[in-house]
Parts: structure tokens; sequence; C-alpha cells
């Protein structure tokens, strides 16, 4: 495939088509890495880590600190004979 660059402003633009960047998986949010090795200029998508999803117990148990903290005095008065 060859491209020309595109007037954009005072800058020039490479336009990435459609397919290829359903390839690469990355769109107009994605951040690129551009770096040049022996006169190339590449251009990478810069990968994030996962984040890590939590399951409903891990929500549940974040939930139910939450509440004990928030109510630690009332739930010592209750627990009075």
């Amino acid at each position: 495939m060859t491209k020309t660059l595109t007037k954009h402003g005072d800058n020039l633009a490479l336009i990435i088509d459609q397919s290829l960047l359903k390839k690469l998986k990355i769109n107009q949010k994605t951040e690129l890495e551009l770096s040049i090795k022996n006169g190339t200029l590449i251009i990478k998508p810069i990968e994030k880590p996962e984040k890590k999803t939590k399951s409903k117990d891990e929500k549940i148990d974040e939930v139910a600190k939450k509440i004990m903290k928030k109510y630690a005095s009332v739930f010592k008065k209750l627990a009075k004979p």
C-alpha cells in the first residue's frame, strides 16, 4: 500500500484506511508511539494493562466493609444487651 501525506492546517497527516485500523485494533482514541529505526518511521499502539474486574463477591465485600466502617458505632450499640 502506498500513501501520501495530506495537508492538515500547518502540518501534514497520514490517513489510515478503516480496514487497516480494524486489523490493528486501533481507533481515534488509541495512543500511538512513534519512533524511527534505520530511517523507517514506526507507528505502534501503546498497550495499556487490562484493568482487573472485580467479582461479585469482591464487590459485596468492599461495600460491606464501607458499611461496617460507616456504621461501626451503631452496630456496637445494637450489640450491647
